[in-house]
């Protein structure tokens, strides 16, 4: 969980879905400006992007590694990042 003042809070979770893979689940709980999207990176590259709609996504079949989840305002404006490494 990362709490931000006047932000709200966000939560994620990894749950095991796989063999090797993990599912990351992301809430958003009264958080302010609301974002767009909820993108997953890995390597600064853009694996996933995910319109936001019920403040819940969610990223399946990720291996171990180093990945990074991005709050997207509207356009191409990047909003909060916040880094999670699977083990």
């Amino acid at each position: 969980m990362t709490t931000e003042p006047k932000q709200g809070d966000l939560f994620y979770q990894v749950v095991k879905d796989g063999n090797d893979t993990v599912m990351l689940t992301v809430k958003l709980q009264n958080y302010r400006p609301r974002p767009k999207f909820i993108n997953l990176r890995r390597q600064g590259r853009l694996l996933q992007s995910i319109p936001l709609r019920d403040d819940f996504a969610w990223f399946s079949q990720l291996a171990v590694g180093k990945y990074e989840i991005e709050l997207q305002n509207a356009g191409t404006t990047s909003g909060k990042r916040i880094d999670i490494h699977i083990v």
